[in-house]
């Protein structure tokens, strides 16, 4: 039975090297701040859905709404959720300083 010992294979040992360098550019870092950037942007896009879809439900929940017309329908909804969303974004700055933290600058 034969046996490979990686430790005393120099050739192997340059291949792995090879195979697992890094070279830290500054293109790389460029495009992993940009991808960060669009991840932020993507969970947004899918909070500002899930509050869509929240504010929907609530409003079809009212009497009356089947009598409503479609541009009344869609201005209750954009009443809303804009309502909604300065909620949601008092509470976030109000826990933020609760916390120490200022929620105006940016990291």
């Amino acid at each position: 039975m034969r046996r490979f010992d990686a430790d005393d294979n120099e050739e192997f040992q340059d291949e792995l090297e090879e195979m697992f360098e890094f070279e830290f550019d500054e293109d790389f870092a460029a495009k992993s701040e940009i991808i960060s950037v669009l991840q932020l942007d993507l969970v947004e896009y899918d909070i500002n859905q899930k509050l869509l879809q929240t504010v929907i439900k609530m409003c079809e929940k009212s009497w009356g709404w089947r009598f409503r017309r479609t541009k009344t329908k869609v201005r209750i909804i954009t009443e809303a959720y804009k309502s909604l969303a300065d909620l949601m974004d008092r509470t976030e700055k109000k826990k933020d300083e609760e916390e120490g933290g200022d929620a105006d600058i940016p990291v």
